[in-house]
């Protein structure tokens, strides 16, 4: 059940970015800004800030950074504050993992890359899915740290 959780969640998230990328998407489409530099966007944008007010957080993204929102971790933190309450509101919160199963499971990742958890992939995958919603860990790809 706690991967179930975990997975919609993740699902929300994903679901939050593609609609604010389809919004900013329109948005450059109606101002006929699709395709031009990210700072002729931001001028555009920020001029069109000052004479009408706009609160929507498409908008917001749109004239900071000029460009369409790629990832959840790009959004604001507060935003994403807001989000993850409501996401967690809507199912019912998710307990954190015990500290000791957690680190547990690190450990095992440490001394035994490649292998599953406890023998199964299934635990394996909730467990990552846990440590990656987790505060107290911090996920590397291994794709990141090749190029060092």
């Amino acid at each position: 059940q706690d991967a179930l959780l975990l997975k919609v969640g993740h699902r929300l998230q994903a679901f939050l970015v593609r609609t604010l990328r389809w919004k900013q998407r329109r948005i450059l489409l109606k101002m006929g800004l699709e395709g031009q530099a990210a700072s002729q966007v931001m001028a555009r944008i920020q001029e069109l800030s000052q004479e009408e007010k706009r609160d929507s957080l498409a908008w917001a993204f749109l004239s900071t950074h000029g460009c369409c929102l790629q990832s959840y971790g790009q959004l604001p933190a507060e935003s994403r504050q807001r989000c993850d309450e409501a996401i967690s509101q809507a199912l019912g919160g998710l307990p954190p993992p015990e500290p000791s199963e957690l680190d547990g499971f690190l450990q095992h990742c440490w001394q035994h890359p490649g292998r599953a958890f406890e023998g199964s992939a299934v635990q394996h995958k909730l467990m990552l899915l846990k440590a990656i919603a987790s505060p107290e860990v911090r996920i590397l790809w291994r794709s990141d740290l090749q190029c060092f």
